[in-house]
């Protein structure tokens, strides 16, 4: 670059980032005019207003990147700035970003040139109580200023960056707040979310149990009632099979009856009619016939053998005030040899 003057210098470094822009060249590549200088990671600006300090050139450019160093050159006698800066940024890709963004630029009413620097050269600074073996003052270690000048990763040194920084915290406080206030809102919703969702489970739950258990009632209910019925009906068929048996064993062999047939001789058919008559005191026409026939065969009763078969239906009705036996018919009898 020719040193000849500061605009033809400002000029020239802007033509050659608007002819990379119209051929669609980026900065990173091997292309591009940058490249050359990817080893450095330092740029210098000139053109400063003389009332600026490093503070002022780093907040300026630290919009590109991280500065780790800032080196203002100051005059030895007053201390006084001469207008121009050497500075460095952490990322060597942030040079390039603020040179073809900040070279002329107009900034407190002067334009910048700012420029890759190819070898940067530390400032030497002696320390004055510390001498070598020629007596000549040792030079010091030359250490990064960081952003702040005192020391790479040391922040909020500055009076202006500790206002800042107070700032920011303030609002990063008010922030969290908020964001607490937010989060504890939300939390009290999803809590309420959480209760009405286990509030509805419980009632489905619930309403669930409850079509069971009256299922199972209704069906216990329903077998309950079955079995009475079913047992009903078995004693009801009981009680008729029993009063069946009962009344058949009667119609066969009345009590009076039997008992007056085994008292009564079978070689005496006039007993027989006696016995007959002793069921009820009354009149036995079954036995007077019996006796007819009886008198009627007599000759033959020596020789043969009477076979009675009976058929003896006995209505039996017991009174409901006497509690007795009404009566007992013999409806038929009839006698074979």
């Amino acid at each position: 670059m020719s040193v000849t003057g500061a605009m033809y210098n400002i000029n020239a470094t802007t033509k050659l980032s608007e002819q990379e822009l119209k051929q669609g060249v980026q900065g990173d590549t091997s292309m591009s005019w940058h490249h050359q200088f990817k080893h450095s990671s330092y740029i210098f600006v000139s053109g400063l207003n003389q009332k600026m300090t490093e503070g002022d050139v780093i907040v300026v450019f630290s919009q590109f990147g991280e500065v780790i160093d800032v080196n203002m050159v100051r005059d030895k006698d007053s201390g006084a700035s001469k207008g121009f800066a050497f500075l460095a940024y952490e990322n060597q890709k942030s040079t390039i970003l603020a040179v073809d963004n900040m070279n002329g630029y107009q900034l407190v009413g002067r334009y910048l040139r700012v420029d890759h620097v190819m070898d940067y050269k530390a400032p030497k600074e002696y320390d004055e109580d510390e001498l070598d073996s020629d007596g000549d003052p040792v030079r010091k270690e030359y250490k990064a200023t960081g952003p702040e000048g005192k020391g790479m990763g040391i922040y909020n040194q500055t009076d202006s960056q500790k206002r800042i920084a107070s700032t920011q915290d303030g609002r990063a406080r008010d922030l969290a707040k908020m964001q607490g206030e937010i989060k504890d809102a939300d939390d009290d919703e999803a809590w309420a979310k959480s209760f009405e969702a286990a509030m509805k489970a419980q009632e489905e739950e619930d309403e669930l149990a409850g079509l069971l258990a009256k299922y199972s009632v209704g069906k216990k209910d329903k077998k309950e009632k079955k079995q009475k019925a079913d047992n009903k009906k078995d004693k009801k068929t009981k009680s008729e099979s029993k009063q069946a048996r009962s009344s058949s064993s009667h119609d066969r062999h009345p009590p009076k009856a039997i008992a007056a047939l085994k008292d009564a001789p079978q070689s005496s058919t006039r007993d027989i009619g006696s016995a007959s008559r002793a069921i009820d005191g009354g009149e036995d026409p079954i036995g007077e016939r019996r006796e007819e026939v009886a008198r009627g065969t007599g000759a033959d009763r020596d020789h043969g053998e009477i076979r009675a078969e009976e058929n003896e239906n006995v209505a039996i009705q017991e009174g409901e005030q006497e509690g007795s036996w009404r009566s007992v018919t013999v409806v038929r009898q009839s006698w074979k040899r």
